[in-house]
């Protein structure tokens, strides 16, 4: 069941009782798709749910599209906290924005359960989760940062990401390396990124691979004259030879896909669970590095393992999907 239908339900001052309901509230398009994975067994148990959107958000329309595109109605926040009660439960992507926070509390005032799923890598940097009562996290590297609120459930992008995998041999001849530009955050990061771009791209190309830039979301500008991919990073990174990245949850797409990404921070980026590779990914400062651990990569002086890492921040079990491990633990917070 979806939400529909329940917003005067739960208006009309009645003594009937109203069944416990689930909101999801996303923060990009690809949490809603996460999200959603847990709604099957929701509808299976007879639970009814519905998306919910925080208008004014740099995302929003991102999020709203995706929510669509599942077949389900985008409702405002202010449309829905004001219907939420006892027995409900809330189910954030993030919980760090202050006007965020502020409805979280709110909710928690009216005896709401509020839950947060893990949405990307370094799930604790800025404080994250640290408002809701429970969190959904992808591994045990996560379980250990909210101790006994944590709940280990999987990732369902990164699954489907395993399925989507396909041996290296069918692109071994590739010569492309995909370059993760991200975001600049605070004074001075534009200029900053730049100079990491332009070094990425000068070590690339002094080991004869050809640079693509995939823009994370808010990136900043590349030159005109660079080579950008326009869709989903993970489909240039499956047709590539190896991504160079910052700290970001694209190091983990890239190493579900069976591609070798090389970690290039820069110098004040937290490194948090990317501070130990366990064998999976070399860590370089600067284009010598990169340069150097590319061609070790390339001619095979250097070999890379990625279960030890993986197995840390994603636990994957085929015989548990990761959106069910979701809806178990939301209907539990239900009982």
């Amino acid at each position: 069941m979806k939400l529909l239908g329940l917003l005067g339900k739960r208006r009309e001052n009645t003594a009937s009782a109203v069944s416990p309901r689930v909101v999801f509230v996303p923060n990009q398009g690809y949490t809603a798709d996460a999200l959603a994975a847990a709604t099957p067994m929701l509808r299976k148990a007879g639970v009814s749910y519905g998306f919910c959107l925080e208008k004014g958000r740099p995302d929003y329309d991102d999020a709203r599209s995706a929510i669509e595109r599942l077949g389900e109605t985008p409702h405002t926040m202010k449309e829905l906290r004001h219907a939420a009660g006892h027995g409900d439960v809330w189910v954030f992507s993030l919980d760090m924005p202050a006007k965020r926070r502020r409805v979280i509390e709110l909710l928690r005032s009216r005896g709401v359960v509020t839950i947060g799923v893990q949405e990307g890598c370094r799930p604790s940097l800025r404080d994250r989760y640290r408002y809701v009562d429970r969190v959904l996290v992808w591994g045990r590297y996560a379980a250990r940062m909210f101790e006994d609120t944590s709940t280990i459930v999987g990732s369902p992008r990164l699954e489907r990401l395993q399925r989507e995998a396909r041996p290296l041999s069918g692109v071994a001849e590739s010569d492309v390396a995909v370059i993760n530009l991200k975001g600049s955050v605070g004074p001075g990061y534009e200029s900053r990124v730049q100079v990491w771009l332009t070094a990425a791209i000068d070590a690339v190309t002094r080991c004869g691979l050809r640079p693509i830039v995939s823009k994370h979301f808010h990136s900043a500008d590349t030159p005109h004259d660079l080579e950008v991919n326009d869709g989903p990073v993970e489909e240039a990174v499956l047709n590539a030879r190896v991504l160079i990245s910052r700290p970001s949850t694209t190091v983990y797409e890239a190493m579900v896909l069976g591609r070798q990404p090389l970690l290039f921070p820069l110098e004040d980026d937290p490194l948090c669970e990317f501070h130990n590779p366990h064998g999976a990914f070399p860590i370089c400062w600067n284009a010598a590095q990169l340069a150097g651990g590319l061609n070790d990569y390339l001619s095979g002086e250097a070999g890379f393992s990625h279960g030890a890492f993986l197995s840390e921040v994603f636990d994957h079990n085929p015989q548990e999907p990761a959106g069910d491990r979701m809806a178990l633990a939301i209907l539990d917070s239900l009982s």
